[in-house]
């Protein structure tokens, strides 16, 4: 029962960075494409330097030929990384598509199931709080019958009352929120 209580913390932890991962996965497709534009870009602007120093090779320095060649190697480098582009959109695309997928699941939760362990505990809480104003009113009804055979003690149980009062409102308090927490 604890692991399942571990599991749909961790569970309400993990929904809220949801949005915030799906926004990552589409700026990460987004610049894998525009990655792969600007590798195409740059390896057509390789082959047209490659095209253009064949046509003037004999007009070439030796650094102009090793730079074309540095660009000759640049250009099969992009060309490598071109080729792995597509299986890495792929992959963000099945990321995108399994994070759908379990958004999904977790927006199918129903909060009203008789299983769901956080329902549960909210109403063993509430029924916690109840026993407990309910306890603090027997006292209250113990102390307030004990000062009266006492003679001459209404200064203390005018300051216990107080505090009773004031755990009593603290504990009404705390079951509202319980209450308000699954009602939305």
């Amino acid at each position: 029962m604890a692991t399942e209580l571990e599991q749909d913390t961790e569970l309400a932890v993990e929904l809220e960075p949801i949005d915030l991962l799906k926004l990552k996965l589409k700026k990460t497709q987004t610049m894998l494409l525009v990655t792969l534009g600007m590798a195409v870009l740059a390896v057509s602007l390789a082959l047209t330097q490659l095209l253009i120093a064949q046509m003037n090779k004999g007009q070439l320095s030796d650094t102009e030929i090793s730079l074309l060649e540095q660009s000759a190697e640049h250009a099969q480098q992009l060309l490598t990384l071109q080729s792995q582009l597509p299986p890495l959109v792929s992959a963000v695309s099945q990321s995108s598509t399994r994070i759908n997928t379990l958004v999904q699941q977790v927006s199918a939760i129903d909060i009203n199931d008789p299983d769901n362990a956080i329902l549960r505990i909210q109403r063993i809480l509430i029924r916690q709080e109840r026993d407990y104003r309910d306890f603090l009113t027997s006292l209250e009804v113990g102390m307030n019958d004990l000062q009266m055979m006492i003679p001459h003690s209404s200064g203390w149980w005018e300051s216990f009352q107080e505090r009773f009062e004031e755990s009593i409102s603290l504990s009404q308090a705390r079951e509202n929120y319980l209450i308000n927490l699954r009602e939305n």
